[in-house]
């Protein structure tokens, strides 16, 4: 097999062409950064565009690192949960999508108005996390029901949507069953509704270390 030599005048493109290997960068952006003509390389911008793409994917990283991180702490939460009694947690804030949906989670629509929740998300170019459910707003107004999606959106790309809402955090009052029950929340929680004031109750698959998709176990939290 015969040996490739490369002219010495050459070894620095090739160098040039290995650091874009190296810092992936697409090869055929390389001609942006050579001149043939007077045999020049701008490692200048080439470095400057290596940098940015670095940064791009260090960000893309830290976003799924901390969508990990939530979906462990779900799952965290989920093993601490005991089926028929009344517990308290802290729950952080969350901005999500909404659609009206009037049924339960165990409703055979339920599935239906989920993918047209998801496919609204998408179609607007933004991207959904993995919390998701029913949520209640009881008001002095009456009872208004939705299905919601969380979104890993910053709140300022988020705030010209009219399908946005931000549910609260804090310390919240859970319950978990194996029905469905968002909109039974006032007899649930009758010591909570007591005060007279409007409430939030969210309804939740518990995301739990071995997941039993056929037979969801729900948590129902109110604040």
């Amino acid at each position: 097999m015969a040996t490739v030599i490369i002219p010495f005048s050459q070894t620095r493109i090739v160098e040039a062409i290995q650091y874009c290997v190296d810092l992936d960068i697409p090869l055929k952006s390389f001609e942006s950064f050579i001149s043939e003509s007077d045999g020049q390389i701008d490692y200048s911008s080439l470095l400057e565009y290596g940098k940015k793409i670095a940064e791009d994917k260090m960000r893309r990283i830290g976003k799924r690192l901390l969508f990990l991180q939530a979906m462990q702490e779900e799952i965290d939460h989920a093993e601490s949960c005991t089926k028929g009694q009344l517990t308290k947690a802290y729950l952080p804030e969350r901005t999500c999508w909404i659609i009206h949906y009037n049924g339960t989670q165990s409703d055979p629509s339920f599935h239906s108005a989920m993918y047209r929740l998801i496919s609204e998300v998408e179609q607007n170019g933004l991207h959904a996390g993995f919390n998701n459910g029913q949520l209640v707003r009881y008001t002095k107004d009456g009872t208004f029901s939705y299905l919601f999606i969380d979104l890993r959106e910053t709140q300022d790309v988020l705030k010209h949507y009219k399908q946005i809402l931000q549910i609260p955090g804090g310390e919240y009052l859970c319950t978990v069953s194996e029905e469905s029950r968002a909109q039974k929340a006032p007899e649930i929680f009758k010591d909570l509704f007591k005060d007279g004031k409007d409430h939030i109750a969210v309804e939740v698959e518990l995301f739990s270390e071995q997941f039993n998709y056929s037979k969801p176990v729900f948590e129902l939290r109110c604040i």
